[in-house]
């Protein structure tokens, strides 16, 4: 319980600090190329269960279908 409450209390802090970053980083990609801030994938998880990836979008808008599949 102690650690889980750490974790969630340094988490915490961490985006807090890096907030300012990841905002800069976002109108940025907005500003630099049409198409969402943010990558939404699907990706194979434990006992190949699909869970939703969310990611900032480092390539051009629909890579996935222009190039090879995602991992």
């Amino acid at each position: 319980m102690l650690k889980r409450l750490f974790d969630l209390a340094l988490s915490a802090v961490g985006l807090i600090a890096l907030s300012p970053f990841l905002f800069g980083f976002a109108i940025w990609t907005k500003l630099d190329s049409p198409g969402p801030v943010f990558y939404r994938g699907i990706r194979a998880g434990k006992n190949f269960k699909p869970f939703r990836i969310y990611k900032f979008r480092s390539m051009v808008v629909n890579a996935e279908t222009i190039g090879g599949p995602s991992t």
